[in-house]
């Protein structure tokens, strides 16, 4: 049975410490089923930051573009940049390297997949024949990775692929392979023998037997040179004549001119600067245009780009974005697109451009003169994650290429002007302060204060660590600990430090932690796989070696015992238990089995033995302590789960390539043993929800997408089980009056599994006409009952005063008195209109009005109601009861 989410005021769902949970015993792997709970949904929270573009397409229909994302799979705007769509979710490990759109026929689109820093991964093919709406995977498997694709103009079925490893042992299975089935097969070209690593192809669009290659021949990275075939890839010869170095260069990259396929442009690295070429005799002879990029940190050439209806007008993405008009002779930078280096440059009809990068792709109708926004895609990869203590609490974590970045955990204010997210101006392993939550640091030891924007240097002056050094608060949040060769601790904010006595000699601390129960009790995982621990606040050491040469990734002390503690590593075993104080690591993998990496594991706070670890195959669960692991993904998207935390009883992770989810309600997962699985039914104690007010959503800041809503009230959890019958109800009761509240009839879908509604705080809607909400409930314990098969089961669910509020009981109860007298009025007035006669209802739809007017007057402040408030009101009253009683 699928219940809907009752919509409702905004709340938060936090804290659900459940009685006795911590000690339940870790549960038997069989005896649990995680499946139970496959409706629970995680929540995108953004940022909508682009993360880094692998591949870029454009169409010939106007407005469409293709853009793969690290880790995000493939991405698709119709409206050139203003909104994107994911079409392809990549398979695991598996990214975007290349995209084509069929010239021929925009429908056919292909997408290569592959390794990127994200995702190593081997290769493939898939193809779509209705713009990528769904896509069909090719028989076509590579240990390398697709990086171009090449479609015929006149035939989307036959196309040529570029497979490239890397320069270090090309395997026998990279270099050039040509289709004319729609990759349905695949025939290898005879280039460059069996180990060739190809770099790109490209078609003549006015004759398919004419292709060009660049591949690389020689062990030296990314040194390449081109080749020509003029009789469909049966033969091939080096076009080389008139380039420097014998043809062999770094970066080559080449670009034909589609209105005049005999030019041809190339640029590469010669020297210390990158240089620009022509050849007008489709590549017999080169020469150099005398154009020239100066030296810059992101100096290497990425992409060279002709336009379609012009043959001199040619773009370069080589540090900055350069034009030239004339051939190639002089260059222009244009307006950077970009904070990244630029490496792809992608065409669309009437002269639209897109470059992308290490930022994502950004589209240009108008010649550079102004890019499309790179805040619309929630495609960021972030490798941390962790929560402040401000309410609601914020999210933060280090976004690969751009640096750190924290979201609202739930959007309350206005959309006018604002993104939805803050850049953090640190370094890596950015922290919020336990105590301060507008303060935060980095791993360098730097401090950043939100309220005065400034960064103070605050670690320690012969440190001689990176800034992605491991940081660690103490339980009281005022101990800091900042390690890499050594370990260094601050009492004062960083003001002074103290060095602990621990050595690693060679090895790096990648990881260290404070145990939760004992803030004597410290960890540090080192990059030579070794565990320090100390059980006097790093005044003595013990060492021991969980996997050699295998750097320690996080370290998570037990929450229930100080000698217990669980850790992921690079390699080997990936996640290892201790219970003996770190003498001893276990591997804890059954069930991991698909994972080839995991990058973190956390212990719920609140119930012994249930964990959660962060794979590159999503996330996955354990009920006994390790012992077997269930995947539980939900509805995540396919990409890695970079960290994860826990606050209260909401998960919030950070992924590889979509940014941070949460899911707001782990109570069920806390309370599920094998005897509620079995159950008929089951109503899991809710989480504490906070009495939030429901703030007006404001203009949208032009076309700024948003992120998912959190729920808006307590969120209400059940279980069905297979043998239930009869009607099924959910009551909201006050507790002191033994009132029903609110109800909720569910009988209509009497399906097996989790059931999930969000009470939004308030009693019952007065009418049933749209937009009337019944009055907020106060403050104060509150009965959930569900009814199946004609038995009750009751549950207590706790509302919370929003505590950035100070309202006196007295004022919210006159608050809500008033309210409800409202609401009632507003019920009896609604009847009376529905059978009045036709000189009356004038007069009752005025009295309505003011009614709705007035309640929401009353809900403008939890403060109690002004005189002139109760005046309006009474009038209101007033006129309402006499003209429902009028005759």
């Amino acid at each position: 049975m699928s219940f809907p989410r009752v919509a409702g005021s905004v709340a938060i769902v936090v804290g659900a410490l459940i009685a006795g949970a911590s000690s339940l015993p870790a549960q038997p792997a069989a005896a649990i089923d995680v499946s139970v709970f496959s409706r629970m949904m995680w929540r995108s929270l953004g940022p909508f930051r682009s993360g880094a573009a692998t591949a870029a397409s454009g169409s010939t229909e106007p407005g469409v573009f293709f853009e793969g994302v690290a880790g995000a799979g493939l991405w698709k705007t119709s409206d050139n940049g203003v909104s994107w769509d994911q079409v392809f979710d990549a398979p695991p490990h598996g990214s975007v390297m290349s995209v084509a759109v069929a010239p021929s026929q925009s429908a056919v689109v292909y997408a290569g997949l592959g390794a990127s820093a994200a995702t190593p991964s081997p290769g493939s093919l898939y193809r779509s024949n209705d713009e990528g709406r769904t896509w069909t995977s090719t028989p076509f498997r590579t240990t390398g990775s697709v990086v171009a694709i090449a479609i015929d103009a006149r035939d989307a079925a036959h196309i040529w692929i570029a497979v490239a490893c890397a320069a270090a042992a090309a395997p026998a299975d990279c270099g050039l392979y040509q289709s004319t089935n729609g990759g349905q097969s695949f025939v290898p070209s005879t280039l460059g023998g069996p180990s060739t690593s190809a770099r790109a192809v490209l078609l003549d669009p006015a004759n398919s037997s004419t292709l060009y290659a660049v591949v690389d021949v020689s062990a030296s990275p990314d040194a390449s040179t081109v080749f020509k075939s003029t009789n469909g890839g049966a033969g091939w010869r080096p076009i080389v004549s008139g380039l420097p170095n014998a043809g062999v260069l770094r970066h080559l990259t080449v670009a034909l001119a589609p209105s005049s396929t005999n030019r041809l442009y190339a640029t590469a690295d010669v020297g210390s600067e990158t240089q620009v070429f022509r050849s007008d005799d489709g590549g017999a002879n080169w020469s150099s245009t005398g154009a020239a990029m100066a030296p810059g940190p992101n100096f290497s050439a990425g992409a060279i780009s002709v336009d379609r209806e012009n043959a001199d007008t040619v773009l370069i993405a080589a540090g900055d974005v350069w034009a030239s008009a004339d051939a190639g002779r002089s260059l222009t930078r244009w307006p950077a697109p970009l904070d990244g280096d630029p490496r792809f440059i992608a065409r669309g009809p009437s002269g639209t451009v897109a470059i992308g990068g290490a930022n994502g792709l950004r589209i240009s109708v108008n010649g550079g003169r102004t890019w499309s926004s790179g805040f619309a895609q929630p495609t960021a990869d972030v490798a941390t994650v962790a929560t402040d203590g401000a309410f609601p609490f914020r999210v933060c974590g280090t976004q690969e290429g751009t640096g750190p970045v924290c979201v609202p955990s739930r959007v309350e204010r206005d959309r006018i002007g604002l993104p939805q997210w803050q850049v953090i101006p640190l370094g890596r392993n950015t922290l919020p302060d336990p105590n301060d939550p507008d303060v935060l640091y980095d791993g360098s030891g730097a401090r950043f204060d939100r309220r005065t924007a400034q960064v103070v240097d605050t670690g320690p002056s012969d440190f001689e660590g990176r800034a992605d050094a491991a940081l660690a608060f103490s339980p009281d949040g005022r101990t800091i600990y900042l390690a890499d060769r050594t370990i260094r601790r601050s009492v004062n904010a960083g003001q002074s430090w103290t060095t602990l006595p621990v050595s690693t000699g060679s090895a790096r601390i990648s990881a260290m932690a404070v145990s939760s129960i004992d803030a004597r009790t410290l960890w540090a995982g080192a990059t030579d796989g070794t565990v320090r621990v100390s059980r006097d606040s790093g005044a003595t050491w013990t060492s021991g070696t969980v996997a050699a040469a295998a750097a320690i990734l996080r370290l998570e002390p037990s929450h229930f015992d100080a000698q217990s503690a669980y850790a992921t590593l690079a390699s080997g075993p990936l996640l290892v238990r201790t219970r003996d104080g770190g003498a001893s690591w276990q591997p804890i993998v059954n069930g991991l089995r698909t994972a080839e990496r995991v990058f973190v594991v956390r212990e719920d706070p609140f119930r012994r033995g249930l964990l959660l670890a962060g794979t590159d195959r999503s996330i996955f669960a354990s009920f006994d302590d390790g012992e077997s692991w269930q995947p539980w993904g939900l509805n995540l998207p396919g990409t890695s789960v970079r960290d994860l935390t826990i606050r209260d009883s909401t998960i919030v992770v950070a992924t590889g390539g979509r940014g941070f989810w949460a899911l707001d309600d782990m109570s069920p997962l806390r309370q599920l043993t094998a005897d509620v699985g079995r159950a008929d039914a089951f109503l899991f104690r809710p989480a504490p929800a906070y009495r939030l007010r429901a703030v007006a959503r404001g203009p949208v800041a032009g076309d700024a997408p948003m992120p998912a809503p959190a729920p808006e009230g307590a969120t209400l959890s059940f279980l069905i089980g297979r043998n239930a019958r009869g009607p099924v109800t959910l009551e909201i009761i006050e507790t002191a009056a033994d009132e029903v509240i609110r109800r909720y009839d569910l009988t209509a879908d009497g399906a097996a599994g989790l059931h999930q509604i969000v009470w939004d705080l308030r009693y019952g809607p007065p009418s049933p006409a749209a937009g009337d909400r019944g009055p907020l409930v106060l403050p104060a314990t509150y009965q959930v009952r569900l009814t199946v098969n004609g038995r009750p089961l009751r549950q207590a669910v706790v509302v919370r005063m929003d505590p950035r509020l100070r309202a006196p009981a007295a004022d919210l109860t006159a608050q809500l008195t008033l309210a409800r007298r409202l609401a009632t009025q507003i019920t009896e007035t609604d009847r009376a209109l529905v059978t009045a006669a036709p000189e009356r209802r004038a007069a009752l739809v005025e009295a309505l009005g003011a009614l709705r007017v007035l309640a929401s007057r009353v809900e403008r402040a939890d403060v109690r109601p002004s005189p002139a408030l109760d005046a309006d009101a009474a009038s209101a009253l007033s006129r309402a009861m006499s003209a429902v009683g009028a005759p």
